[in-house]
């Protein structure tokens, strides 16, 4: 009998020979974890992954578990006046790195459609906001699904609400104020 780490790297090697969709593949592996696994699974994804919505008529993975009926609940992390670190190569060759504001209340870095109420109350370093109540407004919302700024024209990104299964994109949202950059081990 094969071990399961086994069996799963044989999963894995024969979703990504046949499904070239990275999401779909990420989705399939999951659930394939689920057979043999019961109960819960987290996991620190990165924000494309977690949208329960289309996003650039694309079906990120979480949209893609939500539509196969296997419950997903996601928490979206977005910044405020933080950096993060951008690679460049060097004239040699090699990759430096170089600090850039990162934050998504500018035109200057990406700019967030509906942002400026999360922007006036997170006060601490961070603060959960549920979207999912009754009265939530952001419930069938445009609000928080369009990218503008220089990053939003670099790489569009666009929420489509109407596609959500359960009428938003994601359980809650995170807002992260002042994070630093760090640098990528070697």
């Amino acid at each position: 009998s094969l071990s399961l780490e086994t069996r799963a790297a044989i999963n894995t090697l024969v979703a990504e020979a046949t499904t070239p969709d990275r999401e779909a593949r990420i989705a399939a592996n999951i659930r394939y974890y689920r057979s043999i696994y019961k109960g819960r699974y987290y996991g620190l994804w990165g924000l494309y992954h977690v949208v329960q919505a289309e996003v650039n008529k694309t079906a990120p993975m979480a949209l893609q578990l939500a539509r196969q009926a296997i419950p997903v609940r996601t928490i979206a992390m977005l910044n405020l006046d933080g950096k993060m670190m951008i690679p460049t190569e060097t004239a040699g060759g090699g990759i430096s790195y170089t600090t850039m504001p990162y934050t998504v209340d500018s035109e200057n870095a990406a700019l967030v459609n509906g942002i400026e109420p999360f922007v006036t109350i997170a006060k601490a370093p961070l603060t959960l906001f549920p979207l999912t109540g009754d009265a939530s407004p952001y419930r069938h919302s445009d609000a928080l699904t369009k990218v503008g700024g220089r990053f939003g024209r670099m790489q569009p990104f666009a929420i489509e609400p109407a596609s959500a299964p359960r009428g938003f994109w994601a359980d809650a949202i995170i807002i992260s104020r002042g994070s630093p950059a760090t640098r990528p081990l070697p």
